[in-house]
């Protein structure tokens, strides 16, 4: 038999989904990868699955299933735990590849829709595959980045610590806001949402010297007057490059972070954490609710 030794972090989103898994050799999360389109490897796995006993291959359910939409396969209405729990199925299934005699003991879920619809549905697809609510947990995005972060060096969050996330179509600034005083520690995270700036950063009207321009204006106005130890840049939409050199001056005073991994991360380290794997310092999270 298998021993429940692995800690898996997912993040789904609409278009493409990442795994993370914490086995019982490696220091922390380890990111897993799948052969794209091109032959490559790569850390992006499209959102999209083949139903057993359909040939269509089905995408785009997530935000039908938060929206409460029906999900068509084949021109007939399918049900949405039966669709996520098919692509949960093969996506975890990387995790035995990787390590064939072990399985999973706690796994975490990292998504943007919140409500209690969405997480009932995937609460419920991971029950078809014999994974248990005293096995997961559905969190959204602001917890992955808080556990991600708090996982890291101390002195990477002594202060406050901001995060722009910018993908296809949003752009978004979280600031990590530790009270120390309290104890334990009350951590909350602030958002605000610069989806304005997503057209004049990825159109063809300015070129990449002014978008860089306009990003960085947007940054120094976030971040005006913060005390900010550290900045992470994640999402798809700094791959291309155009603000490497705004980042280079941000770095000034402050640590900087570019990538697209933190929220898989963050909750492959909250797996560990509720695993027992690792214990970071105690806090209470104030959410909005």
């Amino acid at each position: 038999m298998s021993q429940r030794k692995l800690y898996v972090g997912l993040d789904l989103r609409d278009d493409v989904t990442q795994i993370a898994v914490w086995g019982p050799s490696q220091a922390g999360p380890e990111v897993l990868e799948v052969k794209g389109a091109d032959g490559e490897d790569t850390a992006y796995i499209e959102t999209a699955v083949t139903v057993p006993g359909s040939e269509e291959k089905v995408s785009g359910f997530l935000h039908r299933i938060a929206r409460q939409e029906p999900v068509y396969v084949g021109g007939r209405e399918s049900d949405p735990v039966n669709i996520l729990a098919a692509f949960l199925r093969r996506t975890l299934s990387l995790t035995k590849k990787k390590y064939p005699r072990e399985s999973i003991k706690k796994l975490v879920v990292s998504a943007e829709y919140e409500d209690y619809w969405f997480i009932s549905v995937v609460f419920r697809a991971l029950e078809k595959l014999g994974i248990d609510k005293d096995r997961a947990l559905v969190v959204d995005r602001r917890q992955s980045y808080i556990y991600y972060v708090m996982s890291q060096r101390k002195e990477l969050w002594v202060n406050q610590v901001g995060m722009f996330e910018f993908q296809k179509d949003k752009l978004l600034y979280y600031q990590m806001q530790t009270d120390r005083s309290r104890r334990p520690a009350l951590v909350r995270v602030l958002e605000k949402d610069y989806h304005d700036y997503v057209e004049l950063l990825t159109g063809d009207e300015h070129d990449d010297e002014e978008k860089a321009s306009i990003f960085e204006g947007m940054v120094q106005g976030a971040i005006h007057g913060q005390i900010i130890t550290s900045l992470y840049m994640t999402g798809e939409g700094f791959a291309d490059g155009f603000a490497d050199g705004v980042m280079k001056r941000l770095c000034i005073g402050r640590h900087l972070f570019k990538g697209d991994n933190l929220h898989v991360c963050g909750a492959c380290y909250m797996a560990g954490e509720a695993g027992g794997e690792k214990k970071i310092d105690p806090f209470v999270y104030l959410g909005e609710d």
